[in-house]
């Protein structure tokens, strides 16, 4: 699946594998994900088993810190948002039952469609306000995310280790700003993804058959996806900070190879700390690298007949 829109990631299962969208006499928030009570808990809207689905229709505020949060203003500006961002559902909805009919469905493409829609910038204010709320929808992600090793930080371990695997392999000196770019969310999407979804929507993703409904899995990915993109962009700027430090600590250490100096050893061991600190933002243990700077700079010292204690 290509890069989903933040606004349009709600939306997928609604655009998505020829499902049914309420028609203009219709609520339009009688849908997937606003009527699956899971959903709409984590993200404050009033969801009461038989009564008429609310969805965005009311300021979503059933959270804990819902007073705080919303305030008069915000209050005031959702009001004044509201209409803009109906508008472009039944918008959608109504371009969407055309490709139906035509059976010119595809969600990526459908997200073009939704890009020039009219209504996009209040619904995804709307969107965004809501999903950003404190103790709502985006901390639950990002806390389950976490737990089950589907965030950025993981990821880049992941990727880390393998790129080192090789280096070493190569008898190649392993430089960690080069490795940061390539790092892709599947590699820790596939081994989360039923618990996330279940996490969001709960016992919804499955039909009267007990099947699951895959579409849940397509949303659920869109909804994470952007959450760990901001994360890896976070973890490659502190990787890449790494350059400069680690071009100096190769420099050093062939410099104290050749020159033996005290001085050159702990220009050495300076330029290691320096990298160990910033690696502790992506949660990697640089100290305990098998192979890795740590050892290189122990042989040497041992060579010399000194030692490292406590990193002096």
């Amino acid at each position: 699946m290509v890069a989903i829109n933040k606004g349009f990631a709600p939306l997928v299962y609604r655009y998505g594998g020829f499902k049914r969208v309420p028609t203009e006499v219709e609520n339009v928030w009688d849908t997937v994900p606003f009527n699956t009570p899971t959903f709409c808990e984590l993200n404050g809207i009033r969801c009461v088993p038989g009564e008429k689905i609310v969805g965005f229709n009311e300021v979503p505020d059933q959270l804990e810190t819902a007073q705080e949060y919303w305030t008069p203003k915000l209050r005031e500006e959702y009001a004044r948002r509201l209409p803009g961002a109906v508008r472009l559902l039944r918008y959608l909805d109504k371009q969407y039952i055309s490709d139906f009919v035509n059976k010119n469905i595809n969600v990526e493409q459908f997200q073009n469609t939704y890009r020039g829609a009219p209504g996009k910038a209040d619904w995804e204010w709307i969107w965004g306000t809501v999903f950003d709320q404190p103790g709502g929808l985006k901390k639950h992600l990002v806390s389950c995310m976490l737990d089950l090793g589907c965030d950025a930080a993981t990821a880049y371990r992941k990727h880390r280790k393998d790129v080192k695997e090789v280096m070493c392999m190569k008898n190649k000196v392993f430089l960690e700003h080069k490795t940061a770019k390539s790092v892709g969310f599947d590699r820790v999407w596939s081994g989360a993804r039923e618990k996330l979804t279940l996490a969001i929507f709960g016992q919804s993703i499955f039909d009267s058959d007990g099947d699951r409904d895959d579409w849940f899995d397509f949303m659920t990915r869109a909804l994470c996806f952007r959450i760990f993109e901001t994360e890896r962009k976070r973890v490659n700027r502190s990787v890449e900070e790494l350059e400069t430090t680690e071009k100096g600590l190769v420099a050093a250490y062939n410099d104290a190879l050749k020159h033996p100096t005290i001085a050159n050893l702990r220009m050495v061991v300076n330029y290691h700390v320096a990298i160990v600190n910033i690696n502790r933002a992506t949660g990697i243990n640089v100290m305990s690298d098998t192979g890795g700077w740590s050892d290189r700079i122990k042989s040497l010292y041992k060579e010399l007949g000194a030692e490292i204690v406590d990193g002096k």
